[in-house]
């Protein structure tokens, strides 16, 4: 299938996998499923994509499987989705706690993650960043985080104005739903959630429009 997405990340990536946009085609969208082909690459986070030896080896199985043409063909569209877990815990703990400076720690963030996407680019894949989304104001064992709610979802703001402006300087895609997600006061919005880190299938009818009008030369027909 030509107009098709080939994804990278981390849990959040569930959002775009089989399981729950075959259950999106029942309800609103027909055939969703089949936009999409993804692959967990662990709890990887923005960060540390770069490096080869991390704990996840993210990297490593990103790029076999961009390298392997019967799993994504040549020219291909790949969208990458990391940087929730920096902004709801890494990131917010290094500038909350420990009070740095935020343009600085998200843009060193950021310099690292596109290092990877720089790579992808070469091969000649039409490379699509999927903005983190908003941090919920819930506390869950199984999602450590800092700070407040709004805290958090400043630093998920400004890591997507960063990554935004890195895909324009790039020329690759940057979509996002994060405003979507927020209230009037940066709270977020319980209803699309479906766990206190993850956003459920009720958000398909805004990223459905989001990605229509974002990414060139593909179409999510209803």
């Amino acid at each position: 299938m030509k107009n098709k997405i080939y994804c990278f990340g981390d849990s959040h990536i569930e959002l775009f996998a089989k399981k729950v946009t075959r259950k999106v085609s029942k309800k609103i969208c027909k055939n969703l499923y089949q936009y999409f082909k993804t692959w967990y690459v662990g709890s990887a986070t923005a960060y540390n994509l770069c490096k080869k030896d991390s704990r996840t080896k993210a990297k490593m199985k990103i790029f076999k499987r961009l390298k392997n043409e019967k799993k994504v063909p040549p020219k291909s569209m790949v969208m990458l989705d990391f940087g929730e877990i920096d902004c709801r815990v890494h990131l917010a703990k290094r500038i909350i706690n420990q009070k740095n400076d935020p343009d600085k720690i998200i843009e060193e963030c950021i310099n690292r993650y596109f290092s990877v996407v720089q790579e992808i680019i070469d091969l000649e894949f039409k490379v699509i960043i999927f903005g983190p989304i908003a941090s919920t104001i819930l506390t869950d064992t199984s999602f450590p985080q800092y700070g407040t709610c709004i805290e958090r979802n400043n630093i998920t703001k400004l890591f997507n104005s960063y990554a935004q402006k890195k895909c324009e300087e790039k020329k690759c895609t940057f979509v996002s739903i994060f405003e979507n997600l927020i209230d009037e006061k940066g709270i977020t919005k319980w209803k699309f959630y479906r766990d206190s880190a993850h956003v459920g299938y009720k958000v398909w009818p805004i990223l459905i429009k989001k990605m229509n009008s974002s990414i060139k030369d593909f179409r999510i027909y209803k």
